[in-house]
């Protein structure tokens, strides 16, 4: 009631009364006519007062009824409201009708009957959703608040909404309930991004399940957060065991507190890391394993663990000690041919070259009757074997032992008397002092003596 209606209505209920009092009827009439004015007065103003104030407080409470609806309009969520028990009256606000694509204003009571055409179906896991489950139904017939109710609007055209929302039930003065108000959000959005992230998590595991290598990976604390199959399969440990601190279960002893140290200082630096370390396999044999460790980020930017993959280096391990080996072999082969060829050279052809030049030399000197032409072809000649002598020492002294080179003359002599030590069974000592560094640091060229006639050898 507006104060227009009310004016209104006061003035026909004067009306009326004057009238009455008029023709003498009602309950208006007095003994004298002012008797019955001051009562027809006293009426009027109580009447108008009572009127007046019914009027105010529709006009506030009408007031309160627009701004709440302006409010629920201006949500952008779906909100149903239902004003009894049976939820026969149902209306949304504008967002509600929208995401439903059924006119503004439309009882959506009436759609919830059977046979109603509505553009949806209401579904939840693949099946219809009774009326009576229906969240806002079960908040107003019994009384019950409903929360996290989960549904997908099913469109002709076959689109999907996914909703989730509870409803609250409206209590009335005698306590039980006269309607609900229903709160939904569209979460398809999310549905789809989670959606989306697991089969992302599954195209990983699947992929890393598959790999020939053992992968793990790690959250923002450090702890293994998974591992794939192969790891487990090399461990043969379970997932429950491998996570937290499990994974380091299976490292050596000897090498576990190294590799701790090298992965926590790497994560704390958010740098890639690269460990060797040796693993125990599921028959109780260690292998030796590379760990290569990289940081993970989120699109954002925001640290969020480690990803790791590991490789069985055991047997590239094995071929490269058997390659090493070989080298040595080789190396101690070339050795010892050098030392065979220089002992040649040097204790044969070296020695011959010798004899020859002071044969020469000799010949040279009992001969007093030769020409001047004679001489001077014997003196070339011995010139020639001359530097045929040292040829064959420089020769000689580029093919001495290699070691020589490497490692000097005191740890070769060294290693040369333990040798000999060992082979013929006879102690052998071995002491130097005061030799020249550049002869103890290796690299240095073997002292020689020169022989007579012009070779030399070495000492």
């Amino acid at each position: 009631m507006r104060p227009f209606g009310t004016a209104n209505a006061i003035a026909i209920v004067a009306s009326i009364a004057v009238l009455s009092v008029v023709k003498g009827i009602g309950v208006f009439p007095g003994s004298t006519p002012d008797q019955s004015v001051e009562s027809i007065q006293l009426f009027l103003l109580v009447l108008s007062v009572s009127f007046l104030s019914i009027a105010v407080l529709a006009a506030e409470q009408q007031k309160q009824v627009e701004e709440f609806r302006t409010l629920l309009d201006a949500a952008p969520i779906t909100i149903l409201m239902t004003d009894d028990p049976e939820a026969r009256h149902i209306i949304a606000n504008h967002a509600g009708y929208d995401a439903m694509g059924i006119p503004q204003g439309t009882n959506l009571g009436e759609l919830a009957g059977d046979g109603a055409d509505v553009p949806f179906r209401i579904v939840r896991d693949g099946v219809d959703v009774p009326k009576e489950q229906m969240p806002l139904q079960q908040a107003a017939l019994h009384g019950v608040p409903v929360f996290g109710h989960q549904s997908t609007l099913l469109f002709r055209d076959g689109t999907e909404r996914h909703m989730i929302g509870n409803a609250t039930p409206l209590v009335g003065e005698d306590g039980q309930p006269r309607g609900a108000v229903g709160a939904f959000l569209d979460i398809t959005e999310l549905t789809r991004a989670e959606h989306a992230l697991r089969e992302s998590e599954e195209r990983f595991r699947l992929v890393a399940d598959t790999a020939p290598v053992l992968i793990w990976t790690s959250g923002s604390d450090k702890l293994c957060t998974f591992t794939n199959k192969g790891w487990l399969n090399f461990t043969g440990r379970s997932m429950a065991q491998e996570l937290g601190t499990g994974w380091s279960f299976s490292i050596h002893p000897d090498d576990l507190g190294r590799v701790l140290a090298t992965y926590e200082e790497a994560f704390d630096r958010r740098e890639p890391c690269e460990m060797e370390y040796r693993l125990r396999r599921h028959d109780g044999a260690y292998r030796w394993i590379v760990d290569y460790g990289v940081p993970r980020f989120e699109s954002s930017g925001a640290f969020c663990g480690y990803i790791g993959s590991c490789l069985d280096v055991t047997d590239r391990k094995s071929v490269e000690a058997t390659l090493r080996e070989l080298s040595g072999r080789l190396i101690s082969a070339q050795e010892s041919e050098r030392v065979r060829i220089a002992r040649e050279l040097h204790d044969d052809l070296g020695q011959q070259v010798a004899l020859l030049q002071m044969s020469i030399d000799r010949f040279e000197a009992g001969l007093s009757n030769l020409s001047d032409d004679a001489v001077q072809q014997l003196r070339a000649i011995s010139r020639g074997t001359e530097r045929m002598a040292s040829g064959i020492h420089k020769t000689a002294h580029q093919l001495h032992p290699f070691k020589l080179e490497v490692v000097g003359l005191v740890t070769a002599l060294n290693g040369l008397c333990r040798e000999f030590s060992e082979q013929h069974a006879l102690s052998v000592q071995f002491v130097q002092h005061d030799m020249p560094p550049l002869l103890v640091a290796g690299r240095q060229p073997v002292p020689v003596s020169h022989c007579p006639g012009g070779a030399s050898t070495t000492s």
